[in-house]
């Protein structure tokens, strides 16, 4: 083999590892700004959903209504699992919220693998604030 083939097959491999060096870097930090930005996303939810939530609950009880089966469903807690329901035809970025619980009085309120694994989490970590996670489900959808 002459040393022109040989000085081109180093360069080729020289070029070929750099390339694969800096599609490996990007894709970290595209994947590093994604999740930036979806925790930015669920920052602004949650500052909306906690919003409402206090505006809903205090015009309830200051507006006297008496709590029955009719009004009930006017309380953040009760209108909170119907609107998650609904906030995925308005927003397919994949975010997701429900009031759920380990023990809920209402079944439809019992909270999944991910939301058990959170809350046993929160419990060993009780001065934690937030935790911030990508949940990808059986299929791996994210």
């Amino acid at each position: 083999m002459k040393i022109r083939t040989k000085m081109w097959l180093v360069l080729g491999a020289v070029m070929a590892f750099l390339l694969a060096l800096d599609l490996a870097i990007d894709y970290r930090r595209i994947s590093n700004e994604q999740f930036e930005e979806r925790a930015v996303d669920a920052h602004t939810i949650r500052g909306i959903l906690m919003s409402v939530r206090r505006v809903y609950h205090k015009q309830f009880v200051d507006s006297g209504l008496p709590l029955n089966s009719q009004t009930v469903g006017f309380l953040p807690a009760h209108a909170m699992a119907r609107i998650s329901k609904d906030f995925p035809n308005w927003d397919q970025s994949g975010i997701s919220f429900n009031n759920v619980s380990d023990q809920p009085r209402n079944l439809d309120n019992q909270a999944d693998r991910f939301e058990l694994d959170a809350m046993n989490w929160f419990r060993v970590n009780p001065k934690a604030e937030e935790r911030l996670q990508t949940i990808e489900d059986d299929k791996g959808q994210g």
